[in-house]
């Protein structure tokens, strides 16, 4: 049965211990109007400081997904891919 409520957008965000610049990257999307969208965030090495940013925020559309070894900003693209419930599927990198 397909799921119900499905963001219309999936933003997926790799990044490696960059929480500023992940912060930032964070607030350009929740100042858009448009609010329709799931934003995953790959951590590509499992850093407690993004963790924290993330649990900080507090926003049920932000999913955080973390790798226990470094697969690289390909490999955070994937793992988003494969997460993802939008319709259509954006990359914005943290910089």
């Amino acid at each position: 049965m397909p799921e119900t409520n499905l963001p219309v957008f999936s933003i997926i965000t790799p990044t490696c211990r960059r929480p500023l610049l992940l912060r930032r990257n964070i607030q350009s999307i929740t100042c858009q109007s448009f609010s329709d969208y799931e934003h995953i965030i790959v951590d590509d090495a499992n850093d407690r400081d993004t963790e924290g940013l993330i649990n900080e925020i507090g926003d049920k559309r932000i999913i955080l997904k973390q790798h226990t070894s470094s697969r690289g900003a390909a490999g955070g693209y994937n793992t988003g891919i494969k997460t993802s419930r939008g319709k259509f599927i954006l990359f914005l990198d943290d910089d």
